[in-house]
């Protein structure tokens, strides 16, 4: 009997043990969760990071993995990615691109690449386009979700930040870099724009 009460009120203790010593910040798990709508109305574009935090491998591979559940046309799935987190590298990138210098206090940038003979062939081809449009998106708002700070830079379909990117990263012909995105704990606390505008709704016709 008094084991079975020990096994029952166990885990009770140890949450009011870490209630008094765990730093404040410190969420359980169902508090921690953030809900689809939340990430997508509280998202903001960061440009600027804490330098020297690392993003542990596994949070940026779930971030991967929710940009691999986007919607693709007719299931084709024409990307792959390229993860970068060497500050060298980093730094070598954001020289690469005009528009990239938050690279440099960044802790990792993914750059998602479509493979175009992998997209729907004849005359829906060019669906490659969002389909990398959606993974782009999935990918910040996952990144947003984890408490990180993310930026879409655009490299598609900018002819000299193609060629640029595409010669850093040594593409084979055929992969498109479609964007860049500088991932990193934010160093400030912005406020996200409320872009709700009714009059752009129009229901049933123009």
């Amino acid at each position: 009997m008094k084991k079975a009460l020990f096994l029952l009120l166990a885990p009770l203790m140890a949450f009011a043990a870490c209630q008094s010593k765990c730093p404040e910040n410190v969420k359980t798990t169902q508090e921690a969760k953030m809900s689809a709508e939340e990430a997508i109305l509280t998202r903001l574009s960061v440009r600027s990071f804490k330098e020297g935090a690392e993003i542990p491998q596994n949070v940026l591979t779930d971030i991967l993995k929710a940009g691999m559940a986007a919607p693709s046309a007719m299931d084709r799935r024409p990307w792959s990615f390229v993860v970068i987190t060497q500050k060298e590298r980093l730094k070598a990138l954001a020289a690469a691109h005009p528009h990239a210098k938050m690279l440099l206090s960044a802790s990792a940038a993914i750059i998602p690449l479509a493979t175009v003979d992998l997209s729907q062939p004849g005359m829906e081809k060019a669906f490659w386009i969002q389909d990398m449009s959606a993974v782009t998106e999935n990918i910040l708002l996952s990144a947003h979700s984890k408490g990180l700070g993310a930026v879409w830079v655009g490299v598609y379909s900018v002819d000299e930040r193609v060629k640029a990117i595409s010669e850093f990263l040594e593409l084979p012909a055929g992969t498109v870099p479609f964007s860049i995105i500088p991932l990193g704990y934010p160093a400030g606390q912005g406020e996200p724009k409320d872009k709700f505008d009714e009059s752009r709704i129009h229901w049933e016709k123009f």
